[in-house]
């Protein structure tokens, strides 16, 4: 573990839980579950993101998400030096298949022209607030076309379809829960 600022720590990855029905040819089943060390300690600052359960609805349209990541700031540009995040709104199923395909059962989709996950994203979180004050993350940054464009959100894989595949990569000690209900 190194330490390059007071607010960045850097974990080595010491396992990779790929999904086993994972296909790189059309992109479905696009998660895996990483395992660090040493452990990540929680803090006031640092504290763990909820996630949803396998019931829990899409949020609406034009909800606001935040996506997170240290790709490119611009379509085929420079990766960025430092954590960059974008505030993103949720897309329907049925707007994002207009111009690109997406597996509403899996895959959700955000941004709009100017902010978007970019290259060099992948794997990196899709959050939102509840009206508790928890963050719950809908999605894992997967694929796009291009990056920001108008015409085509992101594509992230759905977390709350793939539950059981976190329960039992983390040997139940990670577990998802309804965000409209999540208090504490």
């Amino acid at each position: 573990m190194k330490s390059k600022e007071l607010s960045e720590v850097v974990h080595n990855i010491s396992l990779i839980h790929v999904h086993p029905k994972y296909n790189p040819d059309d992109i479905t089943n696009d998660i895996a579950v990483l395992e660090v060390d040493p452990e990540i300690k929680f803090t006031n600052r640092v504290q763990p993101v909820c996630l949803p359960s396998s019931d829990e609805s899409q949020t609406a349209d034009q909800e606001i998400g935040w996506v997170t990541g240290w790709g490119t700031t611009s379509e085929n540009g420079r990766v960025s030096n430092r954590l960059k995040q974008a505030d993103v709104p949720f897309v329907s199923a049925q707007k994002c298949n207009e111009h690109q395909s997406i597996q509403k059962k899996i895959q959700i989709c955000a941004g709009e022209a100017g902010e978007d996950a970019c290259q060099g994203d992948s794997g990196g979180p899709l959050v939102k607030e509840n009206k508790y004050n928890h963050w719950f993350q809908y999605g894992v940054v997967s694929n796009g076309i291009g990056c920001a464009r108008a015409e085509f959100p992101g594509i992230y894989t759905r977390v709350s379809t793939f539950c059981s595949f976190i329960r039992s990569a983390t040997n139940n000690h990670v577990s998802c829960h309804n965000p409209n209900h999540f208090r504490d």
